[in-house]
């Protein structure tokens, strides 16, 4: 509050202007449904200008797109196999001639979590054999998005793109649900068709994140003054009132810190002090430091690796990031890898043999202490075969097994010898040779 808050017979409350933007709807559809929240703020207030909440989105989308993919067969007993050199393989490579596919994953995933929807659209051949593949791959702002739902079933019947003078329509086959917009959307507990991002829930914390490092910067460019008490013996005249309105207008920045002002008044001043807060009122790094760990929560962030003191909430920075990916990363790669694989493959379904993308964690530096702890634990472990502890730590196992070979044999660990029956079985002894030696005389008379 400012020293003329003091002085003011009336607060006059100002309503915050919303941005308003015009749907352009074709003729003779229905509605078209357009986000409801101010997509443009929240980035403003979560990406650009809250360090916490970049942190945390960047982390986020950084791990999400960093992961290898491959393009696998899969047969009817579930067993993948790795496949090469295909048109599918492409867009792995290249999904569009300006952005590789590792950045159109950073994009949906950090799309994903600050309007909760995302939408990635594909360019494939009109007609021919190869109409399903598809060519590129190209992700769109949400809040340029919109889709019209069918009156009669409910779903989306189509997607529109608007900005400006460029428009775009997408038709959705309404029996097969196949279309050239893969629609991404978090969990939205009001809407099936629209998701709620996690700066929603964040919103709050965000803005009393962003006010508090607004006020710290008001007291240092004011040398911690927030203002002056002035005392008089009467009421003051409106000149004399719009006078010292305008000295103290006059005074701002750090260069006018400590200023004094000279005001002229009829019945004389009582008494005029300077008004300070105490650093324990001015102690805002805790309350921040709670906030930024309300943010750090809502995006599934472990609040260590946005470095806020205090939060021992894990052991070392290890276990936070491990953590991380396996509470937030994971989830949302087996989200994308599912509905990407039903979007570029779901004209296969029922098929003996179909394709699909997968991701390979075996890379993944912040891992490798979960997977230490498997190797350990099948190294160790005196119970089972070889070719059990070679799946456990995500091997292939010894081809047509057989209880005579290795796989299927269990190994002590002591001695590393194969433990089957026939190891455990005493060994048959030959008959006595010198029982049957011809030359053996008899001893009876």
């Amino acid at each position: 509050m400012g020293f003329f808050d003091l002085f003011k017979r009336k607060n006059k409350i100002t309503p915050r202007k919303k941005e308003s933007r015009i749907a352009m709807v074709a003729k003779g559809l229905s509605q078209v449904l357009w986000p409801e929240r101010n997509y443009k703020n929240d980035c403003e207030e979560t990406y650009m200008k809250n360090v916490i909440g970049y942190r945390a989105i960047k982390l986020v989308a950084d791990a999400f797109s960093s992961v290898e993919w491959g393009l696998f067969k899969q047969n009817q007993k579930g067993d993948n196999t790795e496949i090469f050199n295909t048109e599918y393989n492409k867009i792995l490579l290249r999904a569009n001639p300006w952005e590789s596919y590792n950045y159109i994953l950073y994009q949906a995933c950090a799309y994903l979590l600050l309007a909760g929807n995302s939408y990635v659209e594909r360019i494939r051949p009109d007609m021919g054999k190869n109409n399903m593949i598809p060519l590129e791959l190209h992700n769109h702002q949400p809040d340029k998005m919109s889709f019209k739902t069918s009156d009669k079933t409910g779903r989306i019947q189509f997607y529109q793109y608007r900005d400006g003078n460029q428009k775009a329509d997408w038709e959705v086959n309404q029996l097969t649900g196949e279309c050239d917009i893969l629609h991404l959307k978090m969990f939205n507990p009001t809407n099936k068709h629209f998701g709620m991002g996690a700066v929603e829930p964040a919103a709050r914390d965000i803005d009393i994140n962003n006010l508090a490092t607004e006020w710290n910067m008001r007291l240092i460019q004011n040398q911690n003054r927030p203002g002056m008490l002035l005392l008089f013996k009467g009421s003051l005249t409106e000149e004399q009132f719009d006078s010292l309105e305008k000295q103290f207008n006059d005074v701002s920045g750090p260069g006018d810190a400590g200023r004094i002002l000279t005001i002229e008044s009829d019945e004389g001043i009582v008494d005029a002090k300077p008004y300070n807060w105490s650093p324990a009122e001015m102690d805002w790094l805790e309350s921040n430091r709670e906030t930024a760990r309300r943010i750090a929560m809502a995006f599934g962030v472990p609040s260590m690796l946005l470095g806020i003191p205090g939060d021992n909430t894990y052991s070392n920075y290890q276990e936070a990031r491990a953590a991380m990916w396996e509470d937030t990363v994971i989830p949302l790669l087996n989200y994308f890898r599912g509905e990407f694989n039903n979007w570029i493959f779901g004209w296969m379904y029922g098929q003996p043999n179909i394709m699909k993308y997968d991701y390979n964690l075996d890379n993944v530096p912040a891992l490798q202490i979960r997977r230490d702890a498997i190797w350990k634990r099948a190294n160790e472990s005196t119970f089972l075969t070889i070719d059990e502890k070679r799946e456990l730590v995500g091997y292939k196992i010894y081809e047509n097994p057989d209880p005579k070979k290795p796989g299927s044999a269990i190994v002590i660990a002591s001695s590393q010898v194969p433990l089957d029956e026939n190891f455990l079985a005493p060994p048959e002894l030959p008959d006595d040779p010198l029982d049957d030696d011809p030359l053996d005389g008899d001893d009876t008379e």
